[in-house]
C-alpha cells in the first residue's frame, strides 16, 4: 500500500505527459506514410507584414499535403543534389538562339521564353493588314552571350503581352533539328490546379518557384526556377508618377544599396513615364547566361490596353525577374529510356506533375496528322515533370499605383533573406515526389512517455531509501525469524556457558539442520548442538553442561545441547522458552 501511495504521489507531484523523440531519417524509409496522391503544389497567402508568422509557418507550409495524418515530420532542407553536367553550345550564339543551358551534343537545351518580345492583336480590325496582326520587339546582342531589347509600341498589342501567356515560361529545345522548325516545348502551369495559370498573367505581385525535370532517353536533368513579378496599376487620367516608378525599380534592382544608385534606374523610369505621356506602351528586357548552368531574364513593362482605339482601360507597370538553374544531372543512369504515354503522329512529349505521368502533349494526338515539321511522322521527344511548385501571393497589392503598397518592403526583405532556405525545402519536396526520396533527409518525431528531473530524483530517493534500510537491517536489525521455531532453535543451541540463549540477529545464512534418531527421541542438530522437544518433561531452569565427547549416540553433536520443552499445561501452548539437558 505504501508503495502504491508513493507511486501515486510521484505522478501527482509532477506529470510531464509525453515528449517528442526526434531523429533524422531518409524519406525513402518512410514512403509507406506518404499520401496516395501527395500534392505537388503549395501556396502561401500569409500577409507579408506578419514576419513572425512567416518565420513560424515556412517549414509547415512547404511540407504540407505530403504525408498521412498522424505522421510527425519536418523537412530539414538537407538534400544530396549531385552535380550539374553541361556541354558546349551546338549552335552559334545569335538573337534566335539566345542564352541557354546546353545539355547534350544533339542540341538539348533549356532557355527562358524566347517569344516574350512577340505580341499579337486579339482580333483583326477592318483597317489592319496581315503584317499588322503581330509585333516583335527586336533583340540586340549585348555581348557576353546576352540579349537586350528596348521598345515603345502601339497600345493595341498591350493586352497580348499582358495576358497571352504566363511570364517566364521554361522552354525546352529537344535538339537542333526540331528547334530550327520552332518545335520547342513550353513548361506551362496545369490549368485545373495551378493558380500560376492566372497569377502568372496580367498584374498582381507574386512569386513562383518550381522544381522541374527534363528527361531524354536515359538521362534526366533537374532544375529550379524562380519567377518574381511586381505589378502596379493606374486608372485612366491618373498617370504613374516618376517617383513611384523609380521607387519600384530601385527596390527591385538589387538588395545592395550601392547598386540601387545605378544611373540606369532613373533613365529607365524616365522612359516608362515618357511612353505613358505619348499614350504608348513600353518594354525593356535583358536575357543573360551565367557559367552555363544559369539563365536569367529581367523585363520592365508599361502596358496600356485599349478598350477602343485611342482610349485606354488602364495602365500597368510590371517587372518580371526569372532565374532557371541546373542543379542535378543523371547521365545515362535511368534503368530504361523514358517511354511515350501513348502513340502520336506528330512531335510530342510526356507531361508529368509531382512525379505522376499525366499523358502526352498534345493529348489524344494519334489521329493528328498535320504534316507540319514532322512530315506526318510521330516523334517522341521525352518527358517534362513539374515535380514541386511553390506560390506566394502575399508580397504586395498589384492593383495599387503606390510603390509601398504594390510591393511590401518588409515582406520582400524577409523573402530575400530566406530564399535559400525556401529553395532547399522546395528541392526536398521535388526530389521526394519526382526523383529519389533517398536523396532527402527528414526529421521525424515520435511521442513517448516523459519523465521529469523531479521524477528522476524521487525515483532515486526511493532506491536510496531501500539501500539504507537494507543496510540497517543487515547490520543492526533483529532477526526476521524472531518468534519462530528457527529463531528458538538457533538461540538455544548457541547458548553460552551461563545458559543464556543468544539472539541470532540477522540470519545471513541459514545453517544446515539435520534430524537424528537417538532411539529415545528424534532430535534436531545444528552445527552448534542438538535439542529434543520433550512433551512429557517438566519445566526446569536452563542448565548448561559441558560438551560431551561421546558422539556415538549423537552423530553431529559438537557442543552440549539443551532440549526445549513446553509448559506443563497441555491445553495452553507456551513459547518454547525452557530447556534442560539432553537425557542420554
Amino acid at each position: 500500500m505504501a508503495a502504491d501511495l508513493y507511486g501515486t504521489l510521484l505522478w501527482a507531484l509532477d506529470a510531464p505527459g509525453y515528449t517528442a523523440v526526434k531523429q533524422n531519417v531518409t524519406a525513402a524509409s518512410v514512403t509507406s506514410s506518404l499520401l496516395e496522391h501527395p500534392g505537388y503544389l503549395v501556396q502561401w497567402s500569409r500577409p507579408a507584414s506578419d514576419v513572425a508568422a512567416l518565420e513560424e509557418e515556412m517549414q509547415e507550409v512547404l511540407g504540407a499535403n505530403l504525408f498521412k495524418p498522424g505522421f510527425n515530420f519536418t523537412l530539414t532542407g538537407e538534400n544530396q543534389l549531385g552535380q550539374p553536367v553541361t556541354v558546349s553550345a551546338t549552335r552559334a550564339f545569335d538573337e534566335d538562339v539566345g542564352p541557354r543551358i546546353w545539355l547534350d551534343n544533339e542540341g538539348l537545351s533549356v532557355s527562358i521564353d524566347p517569344q516574350v518580345t512577340v505580341g499579337f492583336l486579339t482580333g483583326r480590325t477592318v483597317n489592319s493588314t496581315l503584317e499588322e496582326q503581330g509585333y516583335e520587339c527586336p533583340k540586340v546582342d549585348s555581348g557576353n552571350y546576352g540579349l537586350v531589347w528596348n521598345c515603345t509600341y502601339n497600345n493595341r498589342y498591350a493586352i497580348s503581352f499582358l495576358d497571352s501567356s504566363v511570364v517566364g515560361r521554361p522552354t525546352v529545345h529537344w535538339d537542333d533539328e526540331s528547334d530550327q522548325q520552332l518545335e520547342f516545348t513550353y513548361l506551362s502551369p496545369r490549368r485545373q490546379d495551378n493558380p500560376w495559370q492566372s497569377l502568372g498573367k496580367g498584374g498582381s505581385t507574386a512569386v513562383m518557384k518550381q522544381v522541374f525535370t527534363v528527361t531524354k532517353g536515359r538521362t534526366r536533368h533537374t532544375f529550379i526556377q524562380t519567377t518574381f513579378k511586381v505589378a502596379a496599376v493606374s486608372d485612366p487620367g491618373i498617370p504613374f508618377s516618376t517617383a513611384e516608378i523609380e521607387s519600384l525599380i530601385r527596390r527591385t534592382w538589387s538588395a545592395d544599396p550601392a547598386e540601387q544608385q545605378h544611373p540606369l534606374i532613373a533613365k529607365l523610369a524616365g522612359s516608362i513615364v515618357g511612353a505613358q505621356r505619348q499614350n504608348k506602351s513600353f518594354m525593356f528586357g535583358v536575357n543573360t547566361g551565367t557559367n552555363g548552368t544559369l539563365v536569367s531574364q529581367t523585363l520592365y513593362e508599361l502596358a496600356s490596353p485599349e478598350r477602343s482605339p485611342g482610349r485606354i482601360s488602364y495602365s500597368m507597370y510590371r517587372m518580371t525577374l526569372v532565374h532557371i538553374a541546373l542543379i542535378r544531372s543523371e547521365i545515362d543512369v535511368l534503368p530504361e529510356p523514358v517511354q511515350p504515354a501513348e502513340a502520336c503522329n506528330i512531335y510530342f512529349f510526356n507531361e508529368a506533375h509531382g512525379g505522376r505521368l499525366d499523358g502526352t502533349n498534345p493529348r489524344n494526338c494519334l489521329g493528328i496528322n498535320t504534316g507540319v515539321g514532322s512530315e506526318g511522322k510521330g516523334r517522341f521527344f521525352g518527358q517534362v515533370d513539374a515535380s514541386a511548385v511553390f506560390l506566394a501571393d502575399n508580397l504586395g497589392d498589384g492593383t495599387s499605383n503606390l510603390s509601398d503598397v504594390a510591393l511590401n518592403q518588409q515582406g520582400y526583405e524577409w523573402f530575400l533573406s530566406h530564399e535559400t532556405q525556401i529553395d532547399s525545402l522546395l528541392l526536398s519536396r521535388g526530389l521526394m515526389l519526382g526523383l529519389d526520396p533517398s536523396l532527402v533527409t527528414l526529421e521525424t518525431s515520435t511521442m513517448k512517455p516523459a519523465i521529469s528531473y523531479l521524477q528522476v530524483v524521487l525515483v532515486l530517493a526511493a532506491v536510496l531509501a531501500f539501500a539504507v534500510s537494507w543496510a540497517c537491517l543487515f547490520f543492526f536489525g533483529e532477526g526476521h525469524y524472531s518468534s519462530s521455531l528457527l529463531a528458538n532453535l538457533l538461540a538455544t543451541t548457541a547458548a553460552n556457558q551461563a545458559g543464556d540463549s543468544r539472539s541470532p540477529g540477522y540470519v545471513h545464512r541459514v545453517p544446515e539442520i539435520k534430524l537424528k534418531d537417538t532411539g529415545v527421541a528424534v532430535v534436531m542438530a545444528t552445527p552448534f548442538g542438538i535439542f529434543r522437544h520433550d512433551v512429557s518433561g517438566s519445566p526446569s531452569p536452563v542448565q548448561l553442561y559441558p560438551a560431551s565427547n561421546d558422539h556415538s549416540k549423537h552423530e553431529g553433536q559438537y557442543h552440549s545441547a539443551h532440549e526445549i520443552i513446553p509448559t506443563p499445561n497441555p491445553e495452553q501452548k507456551a513459547p518454547l522458552l525452557w530447556a534442560r539437558p539432553l537425557d542420554v
